[in-house]
C-alpha cells in the first residue's frame, strides 16, 4: 500500500485505496487472532469496516456514515450516535475569522474521531487502539504557503489579504491537534503511546520540485487520451472565455488546479 488510490488488476481505472489491496495480516488482525481486544478508528485504507475482536470504525467514518459499512460491530452505531463531540472554544472562535470550509470540516472530523476514541477507551479498554487524525496533512498542504511564503510562492505571491487572514492557521491547527491528543493520553493511563506522522513538509525549490508527469507527457505526444478534462484543459477554456486572466498559464497551473 503506497498511495491513496490503486488500479484493480486488469483495469486502468483508479479506485480509492482500501483493504482489498492488503495482502498480509494487518496489526488488528494479528491482535484479534491472539484474542487481544482492538480498536481501529479511521485508519487510512482501512475500509470497509472489518470484523475484529473489538471495534472497527472504517476510514471515512463520520456522523453521516454511522452504518454497518463503517462500524463493526453494528451495536456500536447507536452508541456513537449519542456521543457529544469535544468542543474547543478557542479554535471555534478562530474558525469564525478564517471562514473556510476545509478548516471547519477538518475540525468537525478530528474532534469526532477523538470523541469516539475516548468512548471506546472508556467502555472497551482495548489492548491496542489505533486512531488516524488526517487533517494535519490536509491543512498543511493547503495553508503552508501562508505560514511560510517561500519556495514556489516567490513565483506565485500570496494576496496580502489572504496571507494576513490565514497566517496563523498552521500553528493553530497543530495546537488543536496537540490538545486533542492530550485528551487521549489522559484517558490512556498505563498505555504505551506512539505518535506518528506520515510525512513532513518543507518549502520547495527547483530542481527538487521538478518532476516528470509521464501521463501528461504521453498526452501531449498524442499517445494518451483522458476520459475527463485535465486541469490544463479547464484553464485554457477559461482563458479563451475571458474568465481566467494570466500572462503565464504554465506558472499558474500549480496553485490554480488545486482550487478547481
Amino acid at each position: 500500500i503506497d498511495n491513496f488510490v490503486f488500479k484493480p488488476k486488469g483495469s486502468y481505472e483508479t479506485e480509492q485505496m482500501d483493504s482489498r489491496v492488503r495482502e498480509a495480516p494487518a496489526l488488528w488482525e494479528i491482535f484479534s487472532h491472539f484474542e487481544k481486544k482492538v480498536a481501529v478508528i479511521n485508519w487510512d485504507a482501512g475500509a470497509p469496516a472489518e470484523p475484529v475482536n473489538g471495534v472497527f470504525l472504517a476510514y471515512g467514518i463520520s456522523p453521516k456514515h454511522l452504518t454497518e459499512e463503517f462500524v463493526y460491530p453494528p451495536d456500536w452505531i447507536d452508541r456513537l450516535k449519542k456521543i457529544e463531540p469535544i468542543q474547543i472554544d478557542w479554535f471555534e472562535e478562530k474558525l469564525k475569522v478564517w471562514n473556510h470550509p476545509v478548516l471547519s470540516q477538518g475540525y468537525e472530523e478530528d474532534r469526532f474521531m477523538v470523541s469516539c476514541a475516548l468512548e471506546i477507551l472508556k467502555e472497551l479498554k482495548p489492548d491496542l487502539i489505533m486512531i488516524y487524525l488526517r487533517n494535519i496533512d490536509e491543512i498543511s498542504h493547503l495553508f503552508w504557503r501562508y505560514r511560510y511564503p517561500v519556495g514556489l510562492e516567490y513565483q506565485f505571491p500570496n494576496p496580502p489579504q489572504l496571507e494576513n487572514r490565514f497566517r496563523d492557521v498552521l500553528d493553530s491547527y497543530y495546537q488543536l491537534t496537540d490538545q486533542l491528543i492530550s485528551y487521549l493520553i489522559k484517558s490512556a493511563e498505563g498505555y504505551t503511546v506512539l505518535i506518528l506522522s506520515d510525512h513532513g513538509l518543507d518549502a520547495s525549490y527547483p530542481p527538487k520540485n521538478v518532476y516528470l508527469e509521464l501521463n501528461l507527457l504521453l498526452h501531449k505526444l498524442g499517445y494518451l487520451e483522458f476520459k475527463i478534462p485535465i486541469c490544463e484543459d479547464y484553464l485554457k477554456k477559461m482563458q479563451q472565455q475571458g474568465i481566467y486572466q494570466t500572462n503565464s498559464l504554465e506558472k499558474s497551473i500549480f496553485f490554480d488546479c488545486q482550487e478547481l
